[in-house]
């Protein structure tokens, strides 16, 4: 569900790590950085995103509606069951961690009652946390009933003690303790958990997702990003291979077709030039037939390393000066390669050429499966993986063991490829077929570009979403059946293609349902769907429980509408349990998580003597994004290990029976699995318009960004409609095979692809500010969706059309690195040039970037403004244009640019009286709007080139939409000869600002580049820049911790390597999103970098467990933060000092009482409601108005 990631891209740069690159369904996520708990003396990025779920990036709100209604049999808790978050510390994961042993034995645990389970209510089945001891095991008398049963016998069989007893009775629930037990270990059961309530089978639906967006550029042919490869070595073979050695456990995955169209042309490409008896790659061949066709990275590693002073740009944006890059792997999973650590680290500058060439070794060796790291893996086609002639694995770390040569760099692209090439095989081996009903894995899909379905059949569905009606919809209407069937229709296609028969179920992208889609479904004999938790509590009728499978159909009426053939099952994930995976146990060891996940789910089970519908709970999320978070666990290998273990033994007692839906639907008696056909499923009606996030579609429609991307997707259409009206530009048949280079009707097909690849989901769930990817840049992804509407209009008039194509402005623009609170120390020097570099600039002042083109690395003539930097002291406010043309050649022609001011004076700050100089306009002469909050601008700065240098002359408004001069002391330099950069300061006191040490007034501009009296430029695109905030609109928030629960303190092993106040040294200290909360601006990649253990809290005179800060941050601003415990030596520092990993809380600084003041209590080591970053924690109390 990462978008799966998160990743669009025909032409993007973006982060890795998490990104999904991830997997927007990004259940998916880009792979980017987080602060990262395992760097310990690095300032890492932070938190900031959007890890694990189903679909992309980020994780269900998993808030109950509050008008859902609970069914009796839909909660049940265990009187007294093992909670592993407070299990014994095992060794896995620690410094000693040995080699990872498929049949290695689960380290033990704290050994209480896990649960017990009857199907007869004869034979009680007693499950425990460690393997018993079968002395004290079989001794009846050590078990007892609430109400009182007979123990007739007791046997014990490892971990579970089997009981035969008389006198249960079918009306009645029972609970079943244990005392004076011991396992094998000589421990004695913990008294605080030797009890369970009897239960009865639970079937459980675990489904994968797994997604990657389109990176192909279908003009180039070539693919942007790695992904694709990355997770296939690191996540999609082993995701299906772990489960290969309990063959009663069954799971569902779910593969795109975008992934799996992907993955073949790698398979194709390198394919012909792979020789298995040497294990290498012909490299001459492949590069003369496929350079610059696969991924970037591919050629770096077939190619002999550049020299540091010889690389090109597009080298050194591939090792290390772009978003993507050999040193975007994310710290966690860095942290097991400690040379790849200290590469990163190192000083550019100082890179040698053997450094770079083990760059590109590191990076790929570290996303290689544990698996394949530390034993040998035969594939199903019978090639075998085997590194560990290179690789060396001891405590818990992987070093080399052979020197990095051309030669190792070359063997890791046959590494890649022979994994690559059977990841369909090892889905095929162990494919659950629900005809022979054989099989592990249920293999489902996905429409075909990973949609968001409802609003390609009409963006209006948007508002049809209960309780939803301020969502803004596009200029345009967006609404197309015909389109919305075609990816349905497709991805059953490739699926027959690649897996011999239709598949029976699918994932819709992002979970994205609604009633008009699901005629869709059924008319492409889909037999189920899934989605989330959220669209069942918004269906009808309410209240209903997630622990069951329902029906859905096409009709508007209660009841089969006089047919059952237009239904379908529908399923529906269970948030918290499938997000406790995503965010709640990566802190716990692989046998411990296992243990906790197992809990959770027995939790969930039907109390035996309760009636009510059969149980299955469902859990669905991202398959490859969460585990690189497992710090204890190499990417969760342990955790799978155990867990897929602990089911296995489940299903000898049916405690818990894994199944895939199309084996609850059908029935499969070998395993003791009823049939429960979608005819008796009760009915949803309506069927909920929305995603599996929250249950709307706000991710993807509604913000500015959003719909300036469906009004460019609706103009496209548009315009290929009428070349098909007009030229014969004909839809393909989408059951039809797709028609190859070269072929009649093949520009046609492309043009119609063209717009299907732009219509997936990936691309909007990073347009807006709900969603930004870990790099704090989502160009990347706007590059790649305009590039593809690019296509559209090229292969369209390749095909005979006549179109003219748009000019397609970015929709999106990098994230601007705010203007420092402090005054410059070392302002830059106006003198028209950098100094060294824009670092001049840089280190203490603020930018924004400008990219207005469809190929950034060819910027089009309206595309002027490149970047715009702004410092400042306590005299001027100093700014520098940079252009991406050479701007002396504009001297002597009718060429303006200007920079529009909003003033405001704060008089008095505490009452927020203000002034500001009027009048004011509120556009620019060519209409443009001046979006400051105060209304418009009061003056600008206008840089004229007409003359044989620039002339600098300040403006007053008129309040009419003119503009007089103004005398000031500005000064301006530059541009040098074939030089792009203007640089000028201007005096505060002529824009009759206030900036002080105490006090800055609030500042907002928008530059605007004119030519021949044609506004041809702005920046930035959107809104305006804002250089200060306005103090006066602000909101006081006071952020509260109470540390007052020590056992709290090192809940995570993430804290506290020094105690805080009065129990030691230390203090505590808050880190966040905004520069008043530690954030210090963005790093070489452009992650935002937070500060721990920099902005400390203040100790409550009156309560020495609570520590207090006030701080004034803008209305409506979104805010993420988390705390640590520290001293100030430790600045900078992560490991030992934060209160748990990965994740963030948050909330919005709403003034909804008018009184500017909130007050946040929260509680040390209490993570964000159900695990999701930016929620409040789930102890937390917000208090708004401060009432």
């Amino acid at each position: 569900m990462k978008i799966l990631r998160w990743l669009i891209a025909l032409m993007l740069f973006v982060a890795v790590g998490s990104i999904s690159p991830a997997c927007s369904d990004n259940f998916e996520v880009p792979d980017g950085g987080s602060e990262g708990s395992t760097q310990p003396d690095k300032t890492t990025p932070p938190p900031d995103r959007r890890t694990v779920t189903p679909d992309k990036k980020v994780d269900p709100d998993t808030k109950v509606e509050p008008d859902t209604k609970v069914e009796p049999d839909k909660t049940v808790t265990p009187d007294k069951t093992v909670t592993p978050d407070d299990t014994q510390p095992e060794q896995t994961g620690t410094p000693d961690t040995p080699p990872l042993r498929p049949d290695e034995p689960m380290p033990p645990g704290l050994f209480g009652m896990m649960s017990a389970s009857t199907t007869d209510g004869k034979t009680i089945n007693i499950r425990f946390g460690n393997k018993v001891d079968p002395t004290t095991g079989a001794n009846t008398s050590n078990y007892r009933f609430r109400p009182n049963v007979t123990v007739q016998s007791a046997k014990v069989d490892g971990y579970f003690v089997i009981l035969t007893v008389s006198g249960v009775r079918s009306d009645t629930t029972y609970t079943v303790s244990a005392d004076n037990l011991k396992d094998i270990h000589g421990s004695e059961i913990d008294r605080s958990s030797n009890s369970a309530a009897l239960t009865k089978t639970l079937f459980l639906n675990i489904v994968w997702h797994q997604h990657q967006p389109m990176y192909l550029d279908p003009l180039k042919d070539e693919m942007q990003g790695p992904w694709v490869r990355k997770h296939s070595t690191k996540s999609y073979y082993d995701m299906a291979a772990a489960i290969e050695r309990t063959k009663d456990v069954h799971m569902t995955i779910n593969i795109t077709p975008v992934l799996l169209l992907q993955l073949q042309k790698y398979i194709d490409r390198i394919g012909p030039f792979f020789d298995p008896k040497t294990n290498k790659i012909d490299e001459k061949g492949f590069l003369a037939k496929w350079s610059r066709k696969t991924d970037p990275w591919i050629d770096l590693l077939l190619k002999d390393t550049p020299k540091p002073s010889e690389m090109s740009k597009f080298e050194r944006q591939l090792f290390y000066d772009a978003p993507w890059s050999t040193v975007s792997t994310s710290p966690q999973i860095m942290s097991f390669f400690p040379a790849y650590e200290k590469l990163r680290d190192k000083n550019r500058a100082n890179y040698t050429q053997q450094d770079l060439r083990e760059l590109k070794f590191y990076f790929e060796i570290a996303w290689f499966d544990p698996t394949f790291l530390q034993n040998p893996v035969t594939l199903p086609n019978g090639w075998v993986i085997d590194l560990t002639d290179i690789i060396e694995y001891k405590g818990g770390k992987y070093n080399v063991k052979v020197p990095i040569t051309e030669e190792l760099c070359n063997r890791m692209v046959a590494e890649n490829y022979k994994i690559m090439a059977n990841v369909v095989g090892i889905h095929k081996k162990l494919q659950y077929n629900p005809n022979t009903k054989k099989g592990q894995i249920e293999v489902i899909t996905t429409p075909f570009y990973h949609p968001i379905l409802p609003l390609i059949y009409d963006t209006n569905q948007a508002k049809q979403t209960s309780n939803v009606d301020d969502i803004k919809l596009p200029t345009q209407r967006f609404s197309s059946e015909n389109d919305a069937f075609a990816h349905v229709a497709r991805a059953k296609k490739l699926y027959y293609d690649m897996f011999g028969f239709f598949p029976r179920g699918m994932w819709p992208g992002e979970g994205s349902v609604s009633e008009a889609v699901v005629k869709l479904f059924v008319e492409n004999g889909v037999q189920w769907i899934a989605t989330g938790e959220h669209n069942l509590h918004r269906s009808q009728p309410s209240g209903q429980s997630v622990l069951h499978a329902y029906k859905v159909d096409s009709d508007t009426v209660q009841g089969n509408g006089g047919s059952s053939k237009d239904e379908l099952t529908i399923v529906f994930r269970d948030d918290k349990i499938s997000d406790l995976i995503g965010f709640g146990l990566q802190s716990l060891s692989g046998g411990n998580a296992a243990r906790k996940l197992l809990s959770d789910i027995i939790a969930k089970a039907p109390k035996w003597g309760e009636t009510g519908k059969t149980r299955m709970l469902s859990i669905i999320l991202d398959g490859e994004n969460a585990w690189e978070n497992y710090t204890q666990d190499h990417d969760a290998t342990r955790f799978f290990m155990f867990f897929y273990r602990l089911l296995q033994d489940g299903h000898k007692y049916k405690e818990i029976l894994t199944v895939t839906p199309s084996e609850f639907i059908d029935g499969n008696a070998a395993r003791g699995i009823p049939a429960h056909p979608t005819s008796a499923q009760q009915e949803l009606e309506p069927l909920n318009a929305g995603s599996w996030i929250d249950g709307t579609f706000r991710i993807w429609i509604g913000e500015d960004e959003e719909t300036c991307g469906w009004d460019y997707l609706a103009r496209a259409k548009a315009d290929l409609v009428r070349a098909e009206r007009l030229w014969n530009v004909t839809r393909p048949n989408p059951l039809a095979a797709p028609i190859q280079p070269g072929a009649p009707g093949y520009n046609a097909f492309m043009a119609w692809e063209s717009l299907y690849a732009a219509q997936g989901s990936d691309w909007f769930w990073w347009f807006g500010d709900d969603m930004t990817s870990p790099a704090n840049d989502d160009s990347g992804f706007d590059n790649g969706f305009r590039a593809l509407l690019t296509a559209v209009y090229t292969f369209a008039n390749k095909a005979g059309a006549k179109l003219t194509l748009p000019v397609f402005r970015p929709c999106v623009q990098a994230k601007p690195k705010p203007v420092p609170t402090a005054p410059c120390s070392q302002c830059p020097k106006v003198d028209g040039k950098f100094d060294p570099d824009d670092s001049e600039w840089t280190t203490d002042g603020g930018y924004m970037k400008d990219s207005d083109s469809a190929d950034p690395n060819q910027p089009s003539n309206n595309d002027q403004i490149a970047s715009v930097y702004f410092a400042f002291d306590t005299t001027n406010l100093f700014i520098g244009l940079l252009s991406n043309f050479d701007l002396s050649a504009k001297l002597g022609k009718d060429y303006k640019v200007y920079v529009y001011f909003s003033h405001r004076h704060i008089i008095d700050i505490k009452t927020g009286k203000v002034s500001d100089d009027k009048p004011i306009n509120t556009q620019t002469p060519s209409g443009t709007k001046l979006e400051m909050k105060v209304g418009g601008a009061a003056r600008r700065l206008m840089l004229d080139f007409s003359g044989s240098k620039v002339v600098a002359t300040l403006q007053k408004a008129d309040g009419q939409g003119g503009w007089t001069n103004q005398t000031s002391g500005v000064k301006v330099a530059g541009p040098a000869s074939k030089g792009m950069l203007v640089e000028a300061s201007v005096p505060w006191k002529d824009l009759n600002l206030t900036v002080n040490a105490t006090l800055r007034d609030p500042l907002e501009v928008l530059v605007v580049a004119e030519e021949n009296k044609q506004e041809i430029d702005r920046a930035p695109n959107f809104g305006v820049f804002t250089v200060f905030e306005d103090a006066s609109d602000a909101v006081y928030v006071t952020f509260e911790v109470d540390i007052s629960n020590k056992s709290d303190w090192g809940k995570y092993k993430t804290c506290c390597k020094e105690k805080p106040k009065p129990d030691g040294p230390a203090s505590v200290f808050i880190v966040g999103n905004h520069r008043k909360l530690g954030m210090v601006g963005v790093d070489a990649q452009g992650k935002p970098i937070w500060i721990p253990n920099k902005i400390q809290m203040n100790q409550d005179p009156n309560n020495q467990w609570l520590w207090t800060l006030t701080v004034a941050l803008p209305k409506g601003m979104k805010v993420n933060y988390k705390y640590t415990i520290g001293t100030n030596s430790d600045e900078g520092r992560w490991q030992g000092t934060e209160e748990f990993p990965v994740t963030f809380r948050g909330f919005t600084a709403e003034d909804t009482t008018g009184n500017r003041c909130i007050r946040i209590r929260d509680y040390w080591a209490n993570k964000p409601s159900g695990g999701l970053d930016g929620n409040i924690g789930s102890k937390s109390n917000l208090n708004v108005g401060c009432k």
